[in-house]
């Protein structure tokens, strides 16, 4: 062989690359970049190619999550074990592992898959779970056309009730 022989997989790898024009560059390296997940209610899943439950939930869930009421109200990111932009979130040893993330903040999780009828039953707790816990979000405004209210330290000053002044 000579010093310059080029494997196989290398030169169908650089057509690939060349073929696919200047995106297809980082469509391909994509795994390997850490990307947040985005804003807002997500499900995401961490899965491994070589991972037989992971094929089978995209089988049987995959094709039907997005346009499910779970998938609309908590779209599907995908990334896969070892990627960089998981690093907020611990103990990731299982594929496939399901991680309800709201706002960057891990709020409930599913560890493998053990069929769809399952998996919707133990998605549909997470939700109810996260619709259950109080959001930890900025106290509201106070509307400035509602007439304030009494605070405790007023009440328990002493100070006549509101029924006794007036009736």
């Amino acid at each position: 062989m000579s010093k310059h022989h080029i494997g196989r997989r290398t030169l169908l790898g650089m057509l690939a690359l060349a073929a696919a024009g200047p995106g297809g560059l980082i469509a391909l390296a994509g795994h390997a970049r850490a990307e947040a997940v985005p804003a807002g209610l997500r499900l995401v899943m961490v899965d491994d190619p070589s991972c037989a439950y992971c094929r089978k939930w995209l089988a049987e869930v995959g094709p039907y999550y997005s346009t499910s009421r779970q998938g609309m109200r908590a779209p599907l990111v995908r990334r896969q074990q070892g990627d960089a932009g998981l690093a907020p979130f611990s103990r990731l040893n299982y594929t496939p592992t399901f991680l309800l993330v709201e706002d960057g903040r891990e709020v409930g999780r599913l560890v493998g898959y053990s069929g769809a009828r399952q998996f919707w039953v133990d998605l549909d707790d997470l939700l109810a779970k996260v619709d259950a816990t109080p959001s930890p979000g900025p106290a509201p405004r106070p509307d400035p056309d509602e007439p304030a209210r009494k605070g405790p330290s007023e009440r328990d000053a002493g100070l006549p009730s509101a029924r006794r002044r007036f009736g």
